[in-house]
């Protein structure tokens, strides 16, 4: 008889948990997102400044599942009931064995900014992304008029967008980058190798910077600043950050102050061992006891324990041993050929850093 799986959320998290029980026996798997798409993050940046088509960013969920043996189903879900082990999507029901919940995070748009609806161009939605770059390209194309393009949020997201629009722009001199980050940096909280690599960059790259403020109100292509400051832009792109979203469950999970999912060592949910969730949903701590970040390498090494995990229920043996996520470290694409980076501590910089985050793009979308 076949164990069935159902995993919600087609991110790192979910896609690498795929690739890694790829065809085991007596398990068939279900894929739900709501999107037929895989966006890979750390691409963003570089479709929106002409560098890489569409299809390099975007993969297709569909095909990904057909080639490891699994079932897609393209669907919002709305609504997991753990007591029959069901769940509801609009259009159809699925009943599991076993749920694994990745379903990550979404943008975040502060309703407090004034008439910042207007301006939700989400990146991190297919969609959106494709608004984005296709409005990006007409204020280039436009040589008649003087333009800024306008960055919220100087996290790494953000700073990268930012340097990489600009590194384009230096061929477009009608083309202003600005870059709006409230704390005194780009790149706040990350290593001060990292941050003085952004700050040169930002420099170099003539991006013009406004910090210490944040945004209060978005009117007639004006950002309006805390301190009274005026940013005058022809695009908008708020990059301030995410929130974990979560379907609807009942009961519901057990989840943190801050709202995240309580699981055990092998991220099963606490109280519910038909149910793991796994990515940037989950509260998980590295070997030093400090909270890991939301980010692709935490999702997948989690996704490679549960996968070991579950190969171990299915054939009846002893769990895997627990073992802490690594922080691998982390890659900054500074415009162009530039990078800077940590890799084991190990600062990198230039077109070596640039050269090893190409690689690491490549190691994650080769199962795709």
């Amino acid at each position: 008889m076949q164990h069935s799986l159902v995993i919600i959320g087609g991110g790192y998290a979910g896609t690498t948990l795929v690739f890694q029980l790829a065809r085991t026996p007596n398990l068939r798997i279900t894929l739900i997102d709501a999107s037929p798409v895989h966006l890979v993050q750390a691409k963003l940046h570089r479709y929106l400044a002409g560098d890489l088509p569409f299809e390099e960013v975007a993969y297709d969920l569909g095909r990904f599942c057909t080639k490891y043996g699994a079932d897609f189903v393209q669907e919002r879900v709305t609504h997991v009931d753990p007591l029959t082990k069901h769940v509801y999507t609009e259009n159809e029901t699925f009943s599991y064995d076993t749920l694994v919940v990745a379903t990550g995070c979404t943008s975040f748009f502060p309703k407090q900014i004034e008439n910042i609806h207007a301006h939700t161009i989400d990146v991190k939605l297919p969609s959106h992304l494709q608004e984005a770059k296709k409005r990006t390209e007409a204020l280039f194309e436009d040589k008649e008029h003087e333009h800024t393009i306008a960055i919220i949020g100087g996290g790494l997201s953000g700073a990268e967008i930012a340097l990489e629009l600009a590194q384009k722009a230096k061929r477009f001199p009608h083309v202003h980058i600005a870059l709006v980050e409230q704390k005194p940096t780009p790149l706040p909280g990350m290593d001060a190798h990292l941050t003085k690599a952004a700050l040169k960059a930002c420099e170099t790259l003539r991006i013009k910077r406004y910090h210490g403020a944040f945004v209060t109100a978005v009117n007639d292509r004006i950002l309006r600043l805390s301190d009274e400051r005026e940013v005058p832009f022809s695009l908008a792109l708020f990059v301030i950050g995410v929130s974990p979203t979560l379907p609807t469950f009942t009961p519901a999970l057990p989840l943190t102050p801050h709202g995240l999912v309580e699981t055990d060592a092998h991220y099963r949910v606490r109280g519910l061992e038909s149910i793991f969730a796994l990515g940037d949903i989950v509260c998980s701590y590295d070997a030093n006891g400090n909270q890991n970040l939301p980010t692709a390498q935490v999702a997948k090494q989690q996704a490679k324990h549960v996968a070991k995990t579950l190969k171990a229920l299915l054939a009846k043996r002893a769990l895997p041993r627990p073992k802490p996520v690594i922080n691998k470290g982390v890659l900054v694409d500074l415009g162009g050929k530039n990078a800077a980076g940590l890799s084991f501590g190990v600062p990198l910089w230039g077109k070596p850093a640039y050269l090893v985050k190409r690689l690491v793009c490549r190691l994650h979308t080769r199962i795709f």
